[in-house]
């Protein structure tokens, strides 16, 4: 686990806002802190990318599938999950995803549960009712 004293001792950290427009901010032993930008590698930053939490998700099915709301509906639905990379399904994940989508004939809901940087794994999480 990456604690605030591990980070100093590699990189150059802002703890108090306003945070610089080019750092990244990050959470880190339940603080939000910001990490210099300026003289980081792309494995540096692909790195730091690792640190910043997943936004929250919005809408109503991923909130219920992460288990943070309860069920949109009481009806009968199709789930389709999977997990998939970025370089198996080539090019832009929303593209992709209307892409697939349009495979249904009927109501679809077409979402990213987790969703990271493209040098990342995604995971992708599909309702279809």
């Amino acid at each position: 686990m990456t604690n605030l004293a591990q980070l100093q001792q590699l990189f150059t950290i802002y703890q108090t806002p306003p945070f610089p427009a080019d750092s990244i901010p990050v959470t880190v032993d339940g603080q939000v802190v910001a990490i210099a930008n300026t003289g980081l590698t792309n494995r540096e930053r692909a790195l730091v990318a690792t640190l910043q939490p997943a936004p929250a998700p919005t809408a109503p099915w991923p909130r219920f599938l992460l288990g943070q709301g309860p069920a949109p509906s009481t009806d009968p639905v199709r789930l389709i999950h999977f997990t998939t990379t970025i370089a198996q399904t080539g090019g832009d994940p929303e593209t992709w995803l209307e892409a697939f989508t349009s495979l249904f004939a009927g109501p679809v809901s077409g979402f990213f549960c987790h969703y990271q940087s493209r040098r990342h794994r995604r995971t992708r999480r599909r309702t279809a009712h």
